[in-house]
C-alpha cells in the first residue's frame, strides 16, 4: 500500500528517489530559467486580477442573456422572480452561480432567501450552492442547517453536496466532523469521488494528521479512483510540514512514474523543505 511504502523504502531507495527528485526540480528550473508562483487558470471571461468580473454569457429559457456587473444580475433576477410560470430551479441556479463566480457569496444566500419567500422551489442543486456560499462566508452553522433541510425536504445528497460540506468542515479544522460526514455518505451509498477525497485529506494534512490522509490515499486507490496533481500535492505538502522529506520526495518520484507533472507549488514546498532540513549543498552536489 502507498503509506506503507511511503514508510518502508529502504535507506537506498531513499537516495535514489532524493537524486532524482533534485534532477527533477534541477531541470525544471533549467527549463523555465527561475521557479516563479502561476495562479490557477481562470475562465475567460475574468481578468489577470482575481477578483474582477468582465461579464459571462448564460444560457436559459428565454435563450441567452450576457451579465457584465452585479446590477444586471439584480435586474434578472427581479424579472425572473415577478415571471409567471416561475422560472425553473436549473435557470435560477444558473443565474445565482453567476453571482457566486463575482465571489459574492454574501449576495447568493440573500437572494436565495428571497427565493424561498414565493415558495420558488428549490433542487439539490440550488443547496448545494448555498452550502458553498455559507461555508465561503464562514457561516458552517448555516450550511449544517441548510444540509439537515436537504433530508427533511425529501432530497439525496449527491457527491458535490457532500464535498461542498466537507470542505466547509475542514476550513474550520473540525475534521473528526468531516470525518463523521464522510462515514455518512458512504452508509447512504454516495460514492466519493477524487475531489471527496482530496478534500478529505486536505483536511487531515491541515491539522498535521498526515498518516491518517495517507492511508486515505490508500483506500481512494484501491476504490479504483486515480490521484491527480491536486490530490498528490496534498499529501506532498503535508510531509513536508511535518519534516518527512524522504517520503515526499518518494511520492514526488511515484508521480513522476505515473506519468502525473508536478506543479510549482510541489516543487517549492519540497525546496522549502530541503533547505530547512540544512541539506540542500548535499543535494546540489551531483549538478557541480
Amino acid at each position: 500500500m502507498l503509506a506503507r511504502v511511503c514508510r518502508s523504502e529502504s535507506s537506498s531507495a531513499n537516495a535514489a528517489a532524493r537524486l532524482i527528485s533534485t534532477r527533477l526540480i534541477h531541470r525544471r528550473v533549467a527549463d523555465e530559467g527561475t521557479i516563479r508562483k502561476r495562479l490557477p487558470s481562470l475562465p475567460v471571461h475574468y481578468s489577470g486580477r482575481r477578483g474582477a468580473f468582465e461579464g459571462e454569457n448564460f444560457k436559459l429559457r428565454s435563450g441567452s442573456h450576457y451579465i457584465k456587473s452585479l446590477d444586471d444580475a439584480i435586474y434578472f433576477f427581479d424579472d425572473m422572480v415577478r415571471s409567471r410560470p416561475f422560472s425553473s430551479a436549473i435557470d435560477l441556479n444558473k443565474l445565482i452561480g453567476v453571482v457566486v463566480r463575482m465571489e459574492r457569496p454574501d449576495f447568493a444566500i440573500s437572494l436565495y432567501q428571497k427565493i424561498e419567500l414565493p415558495r420558488i422551489p428549490f433542487d439539490i442543486y440550488s443547496f448545494s450552492i448555498l452550502i458553498k456560499c455559507f461555508c465561503s462566508c464562514h457561516k458552517l452553522s448555516f450550511a449544517l442547517s441548510t444540509f439537515g433541510k436537504i433530508t427533511k425536504l425529501g432530497f439525496q445528497p449527491n457527491v458535490v453536496t457532500f464535498s461542498t460540506l466537507l470542505h466547509g468542515l475542514c476550513l474550520e479544522d473540525r475534521i473528526s466532523e468531516a470525518l463523521a460526514l464522510f462515514g455518512y455518505m458512504l452508509e447512504t451509498g454516495c460514492p466519493a469521488d477524487v475531489v471527496t477525497f482530496t478534500t478529505l485529506m486536505n483536511g487531515l494534512c491541515r491539522v498535521g494528521r498526515v498518516l491518517e490522509a495517507l492511508s486515505l490515499l490508500d483506500r481512494m486507490v484501491e476504490e479504483c479512483h486515480q490521484p491527480n496533481g491536486v490530490t498528490y500535492g496534498t499529501i506532498v505538502n503535508g510531509l513536508c510540514k511535518i519534516g518527512d522529506t524522504e517520503s515526499a520526495l518518494n511520492l514526488l518520484s511515484k508521480m513522476e512514474k505515473t506519468h502525473i507533472k508536478a506543479n510549482v507549488v510541489i516543487f517549492n514546498a519540497i525546496i522549502d523543505r530541503i533547505c530547512k532540513d540544512g541539506d540542500i549543498i548535499s543535494m546540489l552536489k551531483p549538478f557541480h
